[in-house]
């Protein structure tokens, strides 16, 4: 919905630059994600892309395109989904909850008042689905589009599919399955601070540290992140 209202603006919302960014932006592997279709084929995205794009990239994508009350109203949603996603503790839900509410607020001053529709109103909803259900990386259709595709892995061919998905999934639940450890945080590619590709931020990692003794990622794993 906010990217058709985005469409609206015309000349202001150089749908073309957005495109080129989403095709060549780096993904890590594990992210199997290409957007084939442009933002204004946005209907024809899969949950996949939707998440993708709120979570991670529209946001710094968006940056210098959207008009500023535009972009400032997107990224109060952004960060707002982005919490409810995989909370760390209560107070993520509590500010989610305050960011969802100023964000129906003022969805109308932004836009106009066709944009309260239900669609709108179930997002003042979220943080206490949260709350009760877990993060909505468990709960939403992001998860469920992921239980289709373990589901449908459990049959084969074209013949009596519905069978061979509940014989597999009875067979799945007879059999010890391995317990799950989950992961201890970990950092992935460690770099030193006298990295070359460093050279431009150096300066100013040591300002704002205050130390020379500073451990950097390329990337950081947290549990299920």
């Amino acid at each position: 919905m906010l990217i058709k209202r985005w469409q609206l603006l015309g000349q202001a919302f150089d749908d073309k630059t957005v495109d080129h960014r989403l095709s060549i932006q780096h993904l890590p592997h594990n992210v199997k994600v290409r957007y084939d279709f442009s933002i204004k084929e946005a209907t024809h995205w899969k949950a996949k892309h939707g998440r993708l794009f709120v979570l991670h990239v529209g946001l710094p994508i968006l940056f210098d395109i959207l008009p500023v009350s535009y972009l400032f109203h997107f990224a109060v949603y952004a960060l707002a989904i982005k919490l409810l996603h995989a909370p760390e503790d209560k107070s993520e839900i509590d500010l989610a909850d305050r960011l969802l509410n100023f964000y129906c607020q003022s969805s109308s001053l932004v836009y106009d008042s066709t944009i309260e529709l239900y669609s709108l109103h179930a997002h003042l909803h979220l943080a206490d689905q949260v709350r009760h259900h877990g993060g909505l990386s468990y709960t939403s259709a992001f998860a469920f589009e992921s239980c289709i595709r373990y589901t449908k892995s459990k049959a084969h061919g074209v013949r009596n599919l519905a069978s061979q998905i509940a014989y597999w999934t009875d067979m799945t639940s007879i059999v010890d399955q391995p317990v799950t450890m989950v992961e201890e945080p970990c950092g992935i590619d460690e770099i030193t601070l006298q990295n070359p590709s460093l050279d431009r931020f150096r300066s100013t990692i040591i300002k704002f540290s205050g130390t020379l003794s500073v451990k950097i990622y390329k990337r950081f794993k947290r549990p299920f992140t």
